[in-house]
C-alpha cells in the first residue's frame, strides 16, 4: 500500500536517520493530517475506520521487525533483510528498500552507483 510504503519511507526513516527511535502517536496523526490535504478520503474515515487502520499498521511494522515487538514499547528499529530479499527487491525496484529503513546513499551504493 502506498499509505504504508510513504509512511515507513517518509516518517519512520526520517525519525532513525535523526536517531530519533520512539515512535509517537504524533508522528502517526501528522502524517495522517499531512496527507489528507491531497487525499481527502482519509478525513471521512469513520473514527473506528481511523482506529483500525493505525492498529494494523503497528501490527505490519511490528511484523516485519520496525516496530518492537511488545504492543507496550514503540521503539523503531531497521529491520534486517536476508540477502535473498534485498536481491529480490533491488531486481524489482530499489526504492522499496526505503520502506525498510534503509537510507539513500545505501540504495544508491547497493545499485553501484
Amino acid at each position: 500500500s502506498a499509505f504504508v510504503f510513504g509512511f515507513a519511507a517518509e516518517v519512520l526513516r526520517t525519525k532513525l536517520e535523526h536517531h530519533d527511535v520512539v515512535l509517537r502517536p504524533s508522528d502517526y496523526e501528522n502524517y495522517v493530517s499531512a496527507k489528507s490535504l491531497t487525499h481527502r478520503e482519509l478525513a471521512a474515515l469513520s473514527p473506528a475506520t481511523q482506529s483500525k487502520i493505525r492498529r494494523t499498521l503497528k501490527t505490519m511494522l511490528r511484523e516485519v521487525g520496525i516496530l518492537d515487538p511488545s504492543p507496550r514499547v514503540s521503539s523503531l528499529h531497521r529491520p534486517l533483510l536476508p540477502a535473498d530479499v534485498q536481491t529480490a527487491i533491488l531486481a524489482d525496484n530499489p526504492r522499496w528498500l526505503a520502506g525498510f529503513q534503509v537510507p539513500d546513499g545505501e540504495i544508491a551504493a547497493l545499485q553501484g552507483k
